[in-house]
């Protein structure tokens, strides 16, 4: 499986973190990947109306596309809302 390098912040618990995520699975599998670690590890508290925003746009991602397909790369920055 195919990974990519992307920069993830969390504004709601003031944290920045390089992730690796899966560059050809849907990015609603690695949204849940994304909740599981950080409800483990900080005090942000995802739910159902968590999103993936593209940090330079704003844009919410259609989580039906893969990382490809919404054109992340290496280096790519998202927000977890």
């Amino acid at each position: 499986m195919s990974k990519i390098v992307i920069e993830c912040r969390v504004p709601a618990a003031g944290l920045c973190e390089d992730i690796s995520i899966p560059f050809e699975k849907p990015l609603a599998d690695t949204l849940a990947l994304l909740k599981m670690l950080f409800l483990k590890e900080t005090n942000f508290k995802p739910d159902e109306t968590t999103v993936i925003c593209d940090s330079t746009t704003g844009g919410i991602f259609n989580l039906e596309l893969t990382a490809e397909e919404a054109n992340l790369v290496n280096g790519s920055s998202i927000l977890l809302l």
